[in-house]
């Protein structure tokens, strides 16, 4: 907030702020205990057993590999930037990958 802003404007806007963070926090929708809908347990109990466990245990397994693939290479992308620095801190090495890019870019470009 602006220090030239009225306390009108401040307060309009402030009141903004907390309005949009109630309505986004579903506050102003929220049910009592009581008044939800009883669902009959036999009812859960037979579409629970409707689920084909093969079918849920295959898309487990996808979402898990899908997860344990991004976790490797997250870790592995840390490790290979970490490094990429301690090799690159050096200023000779630096200097020398430097020249060695600089060799390989003129040759693709044919300036060489």
């Amino acid at each position: 907030m602006s220090s030239e802003q009225t306390f009108a404007e401040r307060l309009v806007e402030t009141a903004e702020h907390s309005l949009i963070k109630f309505v986004s926090n579903g506050d102003w929708m929220k049910m009592e205990w009581g008044d939800k809908v009883k669902v009959p347990s036999s009812m859960l109990m037979s579409v629970y057993n409707s689920i084909d466990m093969g079918s849920v245990r295959e898309k487990l397994a996808i979402r898990l590999e899908d997860k344990l693939v991004d976790c490797i290479l997250n870790s592995l992308a840390t490790e290979i930037a970490t490094d990429v620095k301690r090799v690159m801190s050096t200023t000779e090495t630096r200097e020398e990958c430097r020249s060695f890019v600089r060799s390989k870019i003129k040759e693709i470009g044919g300036c060489e």
